[in-house]
């Protein structure tokens, strides 16, 4: 504020102490390096335009890493503890073998969708891996049973241009059924047959034991009644 204040007076004293100067010449030059500042000053404009796009998306960036941290997450829990398996509907149908291949093959999808919109994943590179990944019939397996889900999710240019990349690479391949697990049959436990005459027999058995036991009472009563 005191050199602008005191710029004019500086100027005055420079006016003075110089003889012959012309300075309606220097004003010319002035206005000249005017226009360059106004172009320096567009510039400047631009580049904190800039600026504020690049700390955009880096911010975007570091909230789909934590997103993807979170789910990393949640899957290790879903991975560790087979009871929170029976409330995931993507084991619904499937062997838990393939359950857990799928959940393996579902974050690496989404490492290779992440690096190729981040830029650290080049689209030749995603390419080989998404072709060698489709070499494994339960990668295809696996991509037969998701693509609906990611064709949803294509909410920016990188994701459907991540998914266009896949399905290019899906189609070289032959297509794969899906494995479906049907639930086995729980038989009943069978409890031992009982014949249904088997009251019927031993009451039977009983009677005959007691008629017999009977007879020899009273044919010791008849011998001893002789001798006497």
């Amino acid at each position: 504020m005191i050199a602008l204040v005191a710029s004019p007076l500086a100027v005055v004293l420079i006016a003075d102490q110089t003889v012959g100067v012309d300075w309606a010449r220097l004003s010319d030059i002035g206005e000249t390096y005017g226009a360059a500042s106004a172009v320096l000053s567009g510039l400047a404009v631009v580049g904190v335009a800039i600026s504020l796009i690049v700390q955009s998306r880096q911010l975007r960036v570091g909230q789909i890493q934590a997103m993807r941290v979170m789910q990393l997450e949640l899957m290790r829990l879903l991975l560790e503890d087979p009871m929170l398996a029976t409330i995931s509907p993507t084991s619904l149908g499937v062997s838990r073998e393939q359950w857990r291949r799928e959940i393996y093959l579902n974050l690496l999808f989404k490492y290779l969708e992440m690096g190729y919109a981040t830029k650290y994943v080049p689209e030749g590179s995603l390419r080989e891996h998404i072709r060698d990944q489709f070499q494994v019939e339960g990668a295809r397996v696996f991509w037969g049973r998701a693509r609906p889900l990611w064709a949803s999710n294509r909410s920016n240019n990188a994701r459907r241009r991540f998914f266009d990349i896949v399905e290019a690479e899906y189609a070289r391949h032959p297509q794969s059924e899906i494995e479906v697990v049907q639930p086995q049959a729980v038989e009943p436990q069978r409890r031992p047959t009982v014949p249904a005459n088997a009251g019927v027999v031993l009451a039977g058995v009983a009677l005959g034991l007691a008629g017999l036991r009977a007879v020899s009472i009273i044919r010791a009563r008849r011998a001893g009644g002789r001798d006497g």
